[in-house]
């Protein structure tokens, strides 16, 4: 049986930290125009503007650093363009950390307008939850990291005609770290913002009857968009 082949949508098969596990296109239309009867019933459906979603997994296979920047474009299956619109990190105890590029499909010849800088986030091979971005602190006796996620994404708009992109531009993202803690001891942790990033939701506990104290906390940090020269 022959296994499938992966398609490198973003460029990174040279990358020193990631190595790519999965693709997928996750094809669709722009537009879906219907038109109606006099009842309210479709009587013709034309989809219009086929584009991919495409996506991309990978797992951390060396100490280093992702830097990426938001709205850069990769080009595809020779003339294909994907804009890149979204980083997602998962690290939990256990587990190697994996990593989730996305983006969307532009038109024939495009190229990067606004970028953003989501800067450089460190990752490690080991087989544990870590601190993203250096986004928070930790401490408290007894108290440790279990699970730390990461998300970003670019809101990306289009110019259209007839269903089809003409012009494109991103902008309006967010980071998104969020993270599990477990409490063993007697002392609650204590969790603090980095400078820069806000402390979006306040800890919340969970308390199971056979088990100990989880902590859940969201610390987020607000990007810009710069413009081309």
């Amino acid at each position: 049986m022959a296994l499938s082949t992966k398609v490198d949508y973003f460029t990174q098969t040279a990358n020193a930290v990631i190595k790519q596990t999965s693709s997928a296109s996750n094809t669709d239309f722009k537009a879906k125009p219907t038109a109606t009867n006099e009842r309210g019933d479709i009587i013709v459906r034309t989809p219009v503007g086929q584009y991919d979603n495409p996506s991309c997994d990978f797992v951390v296979f060396a100490e280093g650093d992702v830097d990426l920047s938001l709205g850069s474009v990769f080009t595809y299956d020779s003339t294909r363009i994907a804009c890149l619109t979204g980083i997602s990190i998962q690290t939990s105890a256990g587990s190697p950390a994996k990593v989730t590029l996305s983006g969307e499909e532009l038109q024939a010849g495009a190229t990067a307008t606004s970028t953003i800088d989501v800067g450089a986030i460190t990752l490690s091979p080991r087989h544990k939850a870590q601190i993203l971005m250096a986004a928070f602190s930790l401490s408290g006796t007894g108290c440790h990291l279990t699970e730390c996620s990461l998300d970003v994404k670019a809101n990306l708009t289009r110019a259209t005609q007839s269903g089809l992109t003409i012009a494109h531009d991103v902008s309006g993202a967010t980071i998104t770290v969020k993270g599990t803690v477990v409490q063993s001891a007697a002392t609650a942790p204590t969790i603090t913002a980095a400078e820069g990033w806000t402390l979006n939701t306040p800890t919340s506990t969970e308390n199971p009857d056979e088990g100990y104290t989880t902590w859940t906390f969201e610390c987020t940090k607000d990007l810009l968009s710069a413009e081309p020269a």
